[in-house]
């Protein structure tokens, strides 16, 4: 039988750190084709075309034991994608990146003089549809698309809300929208988000609907103090 295809696949299994997402083929014998690129998630190696095709795993047919295909993925996106999942445990960053994502409060629950619950809003919304209005090629009027994702403490929904702001952020000319900040799996009973946060979408802010994303606590997160 003909030798499998030779790799020199990063040592990483992960694209948590960008830099694990090579941008150059790793075919052990790439002839420098000037095709696009692709990243393996399953391989954790990048590939042009016609190196792509000559891994025994993206063959017609072949793939994991269950027959599941690897998709080609985009490098930079790969990178874009690991760069969000890669969170920090240093708890002096933790904390700057949470008071800087105070700005983003919509609205929450405070206490009066008395101790009384009282609705507070911090203007976060018309924060936003004041921003997107005075866009120069935004829509004479908005009426904004509120989406918000539903699921328990530490499921997920502010790191895919980060991610999807990233993602369109990057596709946008990358002006460092504000996203989220996500929890990691050393805090995975913690809630992450406290109040209620809003956040605009790059790819629509200036639309005459644009998508706003809201973020809060999840179920579940009882009576713990946010991170």
């Amino acid at each position: 039988m003909p030798a499998e295809p030779r790799t020199s696949c990063s040592t990483s299994s992960s694209t948590e750190d960008n830099e694990d997402v090579p941008l150059v083929c790793e075919g052990a014998d790439c002839m420098g084709s000037p095709s696009p690129l692709w990243y393996c998630a399953k391989c954790y190696c990048t590939y042009c075309d016609d190196c792509w095709n000559q891994q025994v795993p993206h063959r017609p047919g072949k793939g994991d034991r269950d027959r599941t295909p690897h998709e080609q993925v985009h490098p930079m996106v790969a990178r874009k994608i690991g760069s969000v999942f890669d969170t920090t445990n240093a708890s002096d960053v933790v904390e700057r990146l949470h008071q800087k994502d105070k700005t983003s409060k919509w609205f929450g629950v405070v206490r009066d003089r008395y101790g009384r619950p009282v609705l507070e809003d911090y203007g976060r919304y018309e924060i936003l549809c004041a921003a997107g209005a005075g866009r120069r090629d935004s829509a004479p009027l908005q009426f904004p698309r509120l989406v918000s994702f539903i699921g328990v403490t530490n499921a997920g929904k502010s790191t895919l809300i980060k991610l999807l702001i990233s993602l369109a952020d990057a596709e946008h000319g990358g002006r460092g929208f504000p996203s989220p900040v996500a929890g990691n799996v050393a805090d995975d009973s913690i809630p992450t988000s406290g109040d209620v946060h809003l956040y605009s979408d790059p790819a629509s802010v200036g639309d005459r609907h644009p998508v706003m994303y809201i973020d809060c606590e999840g179920f579940e997160g009882g009576e713990k103090i946010p991170l």
